[in-house]
């Protein structure tokens, strides 16, 4: 019988590949997933229970960022961009309780998938992309507002680029 081999569970979202490559099998992520260690956040990219935070906007957050580990080169966009600025939303929804969003680049031949995310598909501009200090490419704050205030009321709009000015 061979002896386990221990490993770290991931704090941050992580793909199989990722964690096969740090030396867990897939027998290892059944077991980590059935004792309720270890939680899928979508199909391929996983997380330690103990880093799930208990608030809807950092629960969104980390969701999104399950999209970007499973969508390399997309960054969040539109309401994650807003749950990562603080913007605040118009009307009695928030943010955070739609489902997380992403933007793909274009002519990536992208398919579509089972997932749970939004996703968008546009080349976006160099300064329209900037790092989040929690490490993930997202839209800017500028883009992020404008990306939201596309196609709404004019009242709905001012709430957002208002709080973005």
């Amino acid at each position: 019988m061979r002896t386990p081999t221990p490993w770290l569970l991931p704090t941050e979202p992580t793909g199989t590949r990722q964690l096969l490559a740090m030396g867990a099998s897939k027998e290892m992520l059944i077991t980590q997933l059935r004792t309720g260690r270890l939680l899928r956040l979508r199909r391929g990219v996983y997380l330690t229970r103990s880093a799930w935070p208990d608030d809807g906007a950092g629960q969104h957050l980390l969701l999104a960022q399950a999209e970007l580990v499973a969508h390399p080169g997309a960054v969040l966009s539109h309401q994650s961009a807003a749950v990562a600025w603080n913007l605040p939303a118009p009307g009695f929804d928030r943010w955070h309780d739609r489902s997380p969003s992403i933007t793909l680049p274009a002519g990536g031949g992208h398919r579509t998938s089972s997932g749970s995310a939004t996703r968008h598909v546009a080349d976006l501009p160099q300064g329209d992309v900037v790092r989040h200090p929690g490490g993930f490419a997202v839209t800017s704050l500028a883009r992020t507002a404008i990306d939201l205030s596309a196609g709404t009321d004019l009242p709905e709009a001012l709430v957002v680029l208002d709080a973005a000015a």
